[in-house]
């Protein structure tokens, strides 16, 4: 089992990586500067065709095409991986509570074993499914971009190794925040989804002492935690969205600026690269 995911993690990679690292706009480039020298040798390198507009177009075809098959691999590739994830973590979830000691259920409440089975299983399903796949595409986007424009601007490296390491060391503070808030965030969601199925299970006994207003009020404290512990969450996530979007604008002006000062050593097609790369690192969801 560890092969085959390794293998499917390998194909991920390379199928996002490649469309990338031979990205049609570096063929746009080489064919609009260029760069084989093909038109002053009024012929192509290939003796397939007789004219070198034939043979610029055969290859970005086939790298449209490749690109093309490549991101449909990656798609259905990734969505049977993580469907059967999903799928055989939730029937072991199943089975270890089904034998599970009766000591289990004494120590751990029933509102953190609901939630596990409902919004962590949810979560797990769609959001952490969503994330990764993000995470692959505009990861790699990064890195493709910065090495691109690294070498189109060779300058450039020096900035983006500064701003990697800013990058680094944000997420050194950003990283233990995020987990106290999520652990702070799970406890008070199982707390409130415990009360509530106690409430309703005890609900004729509660109504007969005469202690509704008790336990909406204690309902009411619940959900102030829960709440709580939500915006600060989402407001910590707020805070990295606005410093990666701070990042990609910066890495925008970086490119502009050496475009401007380098425009005698650098052409129009390289310029043009490197600012269409870092653009998409702008476009990136935070």
């Amino acid at each position: 089992v560890r092969w085959y995911s390794l293998a499917i993690l390998l194909s991920l990679l390379s199928s996002q990586l490649t469309p990338h690292s031979c990205s049609p706009l570096c063929r746009v480039r080489q064919w609009t500067g260029d760069t084989r020298g093909w038109y002053k040798a009024g012929r192509p390198g290939y003796s397939l065709f007789s004219a070198p507009g034939p043979a610029y177009v055969f290859i970005y075809g086939m790298l449209t095409l490749a690109f093309i098959f490549l991101m449909l691999l990656r798609g259905s590739t990734f969505h049977l991986w993580t469907l059967g994830s999903s799928q055989r973590m939730h029937k072991k979830m199943v089975h270890k509570v089904l034998f599970a000691p009766l000591g289990f259920f004494l120590q751990n409440p029933v509102g953190e074993m609901l939630v596990a089975f409902t919004k962590d299983q949810d979560i797990l399903d769609e959001n952490l499914v969503d994330i990764l796949h993000y995470l692959g595409i505009y990861g790699l986007i990064m890195l493709s971009t910065v090495i691109t424009v690294s070498v189109t601007i060779p300058l450039f490296s020096v900035f983006a190794g500064v701003l990697i390491m800013v990058t680094l060391i944000m997420l050194y503070f950003y990283l233990p925040a995020a987990t106290t808030l999520k652990k702070q965030k799970v406890e008070t969601a199982g707390d409130l989804v415990g009360l509530v199925a106690e409430t309703l299970e005890g609900l004729p006994i509660i109504g007969a002492f005469g202690q509704n207003k008790y336990f909406v009020a204690t309902a009411g404290n619940k959900i102030d935690e829960h709440h709580r512990a939500l915006f600060n969450g989402e407001s910590l996530n707020l805070w990295l969205a606005f410093y990666c979007d701070l990042y990609g604008a910066i890495l925008v002006l970086a490119v502009s600026m050496f475009a401007v000062v380098m425009r005698k050593e650098l052409g129009a097609a390289a310029v043009g690269l490197a600012f269409s790369n870092c653009i998409q690192v702008g476009l990136a969801p935070p």
